[in-house]
């Protein structure tokens, strides 16, 4: 039975969305505990909060997958869609990011920023992460995303261009 709506497209799956919250909140806990201050009890519990980003990626790209086998939609929405969720996001992080480095009187990582607000920071050289370092995981998703509507397209997926 295919499990579509009245508008051809899938049904939402909001318990594997509930397990991509999880996951995230998981990966800020880690970075947190590790970075800003180690918690008693909290600590040991949020180790494997690193192996989130990981569940994360695989759980994203099966629900990114799951939801883009309706109706086809032409590339230039599908990325529209994608960039209009998580940019405007990343650069106000960014920003806050860079805001609390300033008031904490570091050296403002500029040619980080430069290299993050498109996105392209795990692509940089090492020497660049900074400003807002968790945001890597956008940058390598980013590239997922490009390769989307050619990945997806072909098993009946998302954007194929049409």
């Amino acid at each position: 039975m295919d499990p579509r709506g009245a508008d051809g497209r899938r049904e939402a799956l909001t318990s594997l969305t509930g397990l991509r919250f999880w996951a995230a909140l998981l990966v800020v806990a880690y970075h947190l505990s590790r970075e800003y201050h180690r918690l008693p009890l909290v600590s040991p519990l949020v180790w494997y909060g690193r192996d989130g980003v990981t569940f994360f990626f695989v759980l994203s790209g099966f629900v990114l997958a799951w939801s883009g086998a309706g109706p086809a939609v032409p590339d230039r929405v599908f990325y529209w869609r994608r960039f209009a969720r998580i940019w405007p996001l990343h650069l106000l992080t960014t920003g806050l990011a860079l805001a609390v480095t300033a008031l904490l009187g570091a050296a403002l990582p500029l040619a980080a920023a430069l290299w993050s607000l498109p996105l392209l920071q795990a692509w940089a050289p090492a020497e660049v992460y900074g400003g807002n370092p968790a945001a890597w995981s956008l940058s390598a998703e980013a590239w997922f995303y490009l390769l989307t509507p050619r990945c997806c397209g072909s098993c009946g997926g998302a954007a194929t261009g049409r």
